[in-house]
């Protein structure tokens, strides 16, 4: 009777292990195929967000730069005029002519106009090559006197070639002085 009982109870237990069997199933191949696919096509989503965030992030930081630059030029000019009165801020300034701004001078009594344009650049940061030009152009009507300043930012790689078209500038800022 023992046996019988034994017999019993191993048919049981095989039966309860081929139904658990039944129930685990492997995943089939197109299953993995197609769980490797998606996984495969989300990775490369996130990589190319990746990609166009340090993108626009670099773009961010250069437009950054070169508000700064032209800022930073503006000032140069309301400086001279605050400090040396509108005559002389006036009379050294010449009518059409452009400035290349890449190292200030002293004061505009020392600036000369550049014929076309900058032929140097500056490198800030190890990524972000520029060179500024002053465009100045005086206005007399009805006896008011005034000096319109046209800052424009040019991006050059980093062997010195223009980025983008050589015409247009990057960054470009106006500022009209007024006689006061």
């Amino acid at each position: 009777m023992e046996e019988v009982l034994k017999l019993l109870i191993n048919y049981f237990m095989l039966k309860k292990r081929k139904k658990w069997q039944k129930k685990q199933g492997a995943f089939t191949f197109v299953e993995v195929l197609a769980a490797v696919s998606i996984v495969a096509l989300v990775m490369t989503a996130l990589g190319s967000m990746m990609a166009l965030s340090v993108r626009v992030a670099e773009a961010n930081e250069m437009e950054q730069l070169a508000q700064m630059k032209a800022q930073q030029s503006i000032e140069f000019f309301r400086r001279e005029r605050l400090v040396r009165g509108w005559t002389a801020f006036y009379s050294n300034l010449n009518h059409n002519a452009t400035y290349c701004l890449n190292t200030f001078p002293g004061d505009i009594a020392n600036m000369h106009s550049v014929l076309g344009s900058c032929s140097a650049h500056q490198g800030d940061l190890n990524f972000f090559y520029y060179s500024i030009e002053a465009t100045i152009t005086k206005i007399d009507s009805l006896n008011e006197e005034s000096v319109k300043v046209q800052i424009d930012i040019y991006r050059f790689d980093k062997s010195g070639s223009p980025v983008g078209d050589s015409d247009d500038a990057f960054y470009t800022v106006e500022q009209t002085f007024k006689k006061y």
